[in-house]
């Protein structure tokens, strides 16, 4: 699934992956594939507009999955999701790595990595992901708000 939504990424637009990856069958792999790609567009295509985009989508599906979810156990699956897309949002737009090919960070961006940063730590205390989890997602908070 990754891989096809690269490919339309490449051939047609961000929107045009978007869509086939919302138009597939397994909501489980679809948010999966969102971060997958969310990735590749940041490490390998060094497109953060692109990498921005396909987080926030991913974020927004993968919740709204959890809330129309049936069972804990896909609710937990789809927030597990959530907490990872949000935590490499953070990551991502966050300044302080001094990336080569980021010129600058636009301050929306900024904003939605405090942003993303904070449901991280959120769903790491709920998900009850444990001292590591939580330690990173307290230091990617901190990160932001200095």
């Amino acid at each position: 699934m990754k891989e096809k939504a690269i490919e339309i990424l490449i051939e047609q637009d961000t929107t045009a992956a978007i869509e086939w990856l919302k138009e597939q069958r397994d909501p489980q792999k679809v948010a999966e594939a969102f971060n997958d790609v969310m990735r590749h567009t940041y490490w390998q295509m060094q497109d953060l507009k692109s990498t921005v985009t396909f987080a926030q989508e991913g974020i927004a599906y993968a919740s709204t999955k959890a809330k129309q979810a049936g069972g804990a156990r896909q609710v937990k699956e789809f927030n597990n999701q959530v907490k990872a897309m949000s935590y490499n949002l953070a990551s991502f737009v966050w300044p302080g790595w001094d990336e080569d090919w980021i010129e600058d960070i636009p301050q929306e961006y900024l904003k939605l990595g405090l942003d993303a940063a904070q449901t991280n730590l959120h769903l790491a205390i709920a998900l009850e992901k444990g001292d590591l989890p939580v330690s990173r997602a307290y230091w990617m908070l901190a990160a932001h708000q200095i």
